[in-house]
């Protein structure tokens, strides 16, 4: 009976640390983080019970060297709150509060023997999350090939969207479907109009801004990393995307 007990109490352990959610300070944004069957860390955020972005991967292919992308087990949650104020020098306001909780996610490939940390932060009014590399002997540099960040949108929604230009953001915006954007190119920013109907029959809409390059391939967006993809990285190293 004791082993028994022992064997349950694992065997929920693994469940909770293989599946967390955190909110937002006001409790309307819900983000879900879980590992796939493969170990693949997936994440998912929901408005109010509504869906806005469905499983999404999260992961990094390299050159020459296992991908980061799957084989992962989380070994540490670390949870934690943040409020300021802070001045801006000019804008349309005299103060700017910045309150979020913060998920910090450890990583562990056992297979190769490295850590990744993903740290989320769900703020009241959107989410933003980045890599983390930190020190370790058997991921010292790497290059990206590809960066398979996804933002899994739940239909097929107006957006407006100008190319991914580093030199230039002096372009007039495109207003079209998700699935209309050219798959061949980046664009910068996305801005993706959602329509859902919530439970009292109405039909509310919403706007999704997507602040990073990213290339649209039907409802799924991909972020193209600020990472440039024939740059070695020195180790540690911290990506960003809000």
């Amino acid at each position: 009976m004791r082993y028994l007990l022992l064997l349950l109490l694992f065997t929920v352990t693994l469940q909770e640390i293989s599946s967390q959610e955190i909110t937002s300070p006001d409790n309307k944004l819900k983000l879900t983080i879980k590992l796939s069957d493969t170990g693949e860390l997936v994440y998912s955020l929901m408005r109010e019970g509504e869906q806005v972005i469905k499983d999404s991967k999260l992961g990094i292919d390299l050159l020459d060297q296992a991908d980061l992308m799957q084989g992962f087990s989380i070994t540490n949650i670390n949870n934690s709150t943040f409020s300021e104020e802070w001045e801006p020098v000019w804008g349309e306001v005299d103060k700017i509060l910045n309150n979020y909780n913060q998920m910090q996610v450890t990583l562990n490939q056992q297979k190769e023997k490295r850590t990744i940390i993903l740290t989320f932060r769900v703020f009241n009014d959107g989410i933003g999350f980045r890599y983390e590399f930190p020190k370790q002997d058997n991921l010292t540099y790497f290059t990206v090939l590809e960066e398979n960040t996804e933002f899994n949108l739940t239909g097929d929604h107006k957006t407006f969207w100008i190319p991914g230009d580093y030199d230039s953001q002096e372009y007039t915006y495109t207003t079209s479907l998700l699935s209309e954007v050219n798959s061949n190119i980046d664009i910068i920013p996305c801005f993706v109009r959602t329509v859902w109907r919530r439970r009292s029959n109405r039909s509310n809409s919403r706007s999704c801004c997507i602040n990073d390059n990213v290339r649209a391939s039907g409802n799924i967006c991909y972020r193209q990393s600020s990472i440039q993809s024939t740059v070695s990285i020195q180790i540690p190293f911290v990506d960003t995307c809000i």
